[in-house]
């Protein structure tokens, strides 16, 4: 076998590592469970996982082919692509949604149970429904053919460049990340920028746990819902602008051919690499930054989550899991409480910015905060939850307690 891809082994073994690397930090949320991070990203990494995976296989079935086989596998890979090309964007918005709404004023009130419930109805019906919808019904309007199948590349979702198909499919990957770049991003920015002045000023106060002031988790899904309307967005762009431009300068540019005429050749075709090249250096660049920008968000997906220290901590519990299987017990940990060792908690003073509450706990006497008592000393911060007898969910509002 001689491989057509110059960069062959390059797409497959990236591929499947980056899908290896999704795997192990979705088995990680399923362990933390309730604790797992937010759906969107959960959503996302699950969407990635099985693009990743079918072009690293596809690139292995047809590294040096065009043959039309393996039918139905190809007809579950082309839906796959298209659910997660619609999810991609859809679960950016849902990343900026959710950071906009931390910075936004949304107070505690006996609405919080309903607004959650509506939050979640909408999480569902973007992350999840839009993709299903698109990738079942919606495609099917538009298919013009089973599939198509690209020598060194694999299999391939087929839609044409009329009025009615990008209405229904590539205008999402434009609208979706457009609308969080413009509505969204602008005030999670400032809000991040503000909260790294408390950062700063927390450690140069030398307070006992400055890291909470500034919720890294928080940054991580900035950093996520940025790179992916960087990734998306002008490439959605280009490629749609490309297919109008080249439509309707060939005068054939029409909305809906009509049913039958849509599906009349619906036959699967293959398309050779030679052919491939035939259509100059932009349509091979095009071939490796479509396959490449999933690779790349995955990656991106377990830099951010999959090195977090509660997913350390659930490698670490896996890895003593298995070990323990041979024998080997994991050390013990001193108790902080043995020996007369006691916990001390620091009084300290946090100036609050804009949206913050200020806690300032007097002596012999738990912290205050105008009518509310805390219990004990707690940070509550970016929709972070902590246990005790009177701990309540916050967004939007960071509670600081030392």
């Amino acid at each position: 076998m001689v491989p057509t891809d110059p960069t062959f082994p390059l797409v497959p073994v990236a591929n499947l590592l980056c899908a290896v690397g999704l795997l192990a930090l979705l088995i990680v949320n399923f362990v933390r469970r309730s604790h797992a991070y937010n759906f969107a990203v959960n959503i996302l990494a699950l969407a990635l996982f099985f693009e990743t995976l079918f072009i690293g296989i596809n690139a292995i079935i047809w590294a040096d082919n065009a043959d039309l086989k393996a039918f139905v596998y190809c007809d579950i890979v082309t839906h796959v692509q298209v659910f997660s090309y619609i999810a991609k964007p859809a679960c950016t918005l849902l990343i900026t949604r959710q950071l906009y709404h931390v910075t936004t004023s949304r107070s505690l009130d006996n609405n919080f149970i309903k607004q959650r419930r509506r939050d979640i109805t909408i999480e569902l019906a973007i992350g999840v429904g839009l993709p299903v919808l698109v990738a079942g019904a919606l495609y099917y309007i538009v298919q013009p053919s089973r599939f198509m199948i690209v020598e060194a590349f694999g299999c391939f979702s087929v839609s044409e460049t009329i009025g009615l198909s990008i209405l229904l499919m590539p205008s999402w990957i434009v609208t979706l990340p457009l609308f969080s770049a413009i509505y969204y991003c602008p005030r999670i920015i400032r809000f991040f920028m503000g909260r790294r002045k408390l950062h700063a000023e927390a450690q140069s106060q030398e307070f006992d746990n400055p890291r909470q002031a500034w919720h890294d988790g928080g940054v991580r899904l900035l950093i996520l819902g940025c790179l992916d309307i960087i990734l998306t967005l002008p490439m959605g762009a280009f490629n749609l602008g490309d297919g109008i431009y080249g439509a309707v300068s060939g005068g054939d540019f029409i909305f809906y051919p009509g049913w039958a005429a849509m599906h009349a050749d619906w036959a699967p075709f293959s398309y050779s690499y030679a052919e491939l090249k035939l259509d100059g250096r932009l349509g091979l660049i095009e071939q490796y930054m479509a396959i490449s920008t999933s690779v790349i968000l995955g990656y991106a997906i377990i830099a951010l989550f999959g090195f977090a220290k509660p997913a350390r901590a659930v490698y670490g519990q896996l890895f003593w899991a298995i070990i323990s299987l041979v024998g080997i017990k994991p050390p013990e940990r001193q108790d902080p409480m043995a020996d007369g060792q006691s916990l001390h908690f620091k009084t300290n003073v946090i100036e609050s910015t804009a949206g913050d509450y200020t806690a300032t706990a007097p002596s012999g006497g738990p912290p205050t905060i105008g009518a509310v008592t805390l219990a004990y000393a707690s940070t509550f911060s970016l929709g972070h939850y902590s246990k005790g007898s009177n701990a309540v969910e916050t967004t939007g509002k960071d509670i600081h307690a030392a």
